[in-house]
């Protein structure tokens, strides 16, 4: 039967185990569906798509103010907000260079690693934490790591885009949309492959995709600080009361850059009217994956659910990837992807026993 022992983590009255699990469960399939509804639609830039998702995440949002009885906003907790919209700016475009199966993954296992040091580490005003068997916590956070660098190896190419319908008055930027298309949908896929490989492009995109690791790995850190100084700081121990003002930060920001990106494209911005509808249904989805990953994240402790959250979502995304996109092909690539899935797995599965004290 399993136990908690109350006296590791800080605040574990109000701590429900299961409850946390299940909220892990529900967000990994959010997060890991969450690019599925744009993925064929051209994204551009990736500037106005962010910030359609910006405007779907406000629904959830609402929701859960109303819930709470809108409470008051939190400039500390808009912070993780303004650092996701910021490098939310980068996503798209990464994912047109790298697939979206090996895009998410590779971010992810930074995200992971990042996360989990925080809070094993008592980083940037987090109380620091362990699990109640440490050395098969770390272990299980090496195998995700250690999943997430075989997938780096496999080779994918980025599914044709069916909608590329940009409302930009650049006549050359139009041409260069269509004759891209032309010879995206002419290559082999062998040639894409090796095009691919070899680009600097490529590899500008990998390093971009670890680096925004490091900031998705903190954007729980201002909520989980207002939680562990509650007392201290006469704020709410819970992270729900939070969460709004988390969004409004986001979609401040993206408005913000928005309207920059619009003054600095002299008033034509890359926009796809197609994009609009799905940007905001992802949208929709990564907000309501967010809250549960908040609530996980609490009821779990941060050195639990990061390695989780962060490690599964690519998963799920690269089996949208394989099965609806065919972006993973050929034999070797699958059995590389498919040892990645075992490890990751193995992984998963050593953190998750981690917290419980048999």
């Amino acid at each position: 039967m399993l136990s908690v022992n109350s006296t590791e983590f800080v605040g574990e009255a109000t701590r429900d185990p299961m409850f946390g699990l299940i909220s892990t469960i529900f967000c990994v399939l959010f997060y890991g569906s969450a690019f599925t509804p744009m993925k064929i639609y051209d994204g551009g830039d990736g500037v106005f798509v962010q910030w359609m998702m910006s405007c779907g995440q406000m629904l959830p949002a609402f929701i859960l103010a109303w819930k709470n009885a809108f409470p008051p906003i939190y400039p500390i907790a808009m912070l993780g907000g303004v650092a996701y919209s910021i490098a939310n700016c980068f996503t798209v475009p990464i994912m047109t260079k790298l697939g979206m199966t090996l895009a998410p993954l590779l971010w992810n296992a930074t995200t992971c690693l990042v996360g989990w040091a925080v809070g094993r580490f008592g980083l940037f005003g987090v109380p620091q934490m362990e699990s109640l068997i440490p050395w098969l916590n770390t272990t299980g956070l090496v195998a995700v790591i250690v999943g997430g660098a075989i997938c780096t190896t496999v080779k994918s190419r980025s599914s044709p885009l069916l909608r590329s319908n940009f409302t930009s008055h650049s006549k050359v930027f139009e041409q260069d949309q269509v004759e891209n298309r032309t010879k995206s949908l002419l290559r082999s896929p062998s040639e894409d492959e090796a095009e691919s490989g070899c680009s600097s492009t490529r590899i500008a995109a990998t390093i971009t995709a670890l680096l925004l690791g490091l900031i998705y790995g903190n954007l729980l850190t201002p909520i989980s600080a207002l939680v562990a100084h509650s007392q201290e700081w006469n704020v709410p121990n819970t992270v729900e009361p939070y969460l709004f003002s988390h969004f409004l930060g986001a979609f401040l920001t993206s408005t913000l850059l928005f309207i920059f990106y619009g003054m600095a494209r002299k008033n034509e911005p890359q926009i796809n009217p197609s994009i609009c509808l799905p940007a905001m249904l992802s949208g929709g989805l990564f907000g309501t994956g967010e809250v549960f990953f908040f609530v996980a994240n609490h009821h779990l402790s941060q050195v639990i659910a990061f390695p989780i959250i962060t490690s599964m979502p690519g998963l799920i995304n690269s089996l949208w990837g394989i099965c609806l996109f065919k972006e993973i092909q050929g034999r070797s690539n699958i059995c590389r992807l498919g040892i990645a899935y075992l490890i990751t797995c193995s992984g998963v599965l050593m953190i998750t026993l981690s917290r419980f004290d048999f």
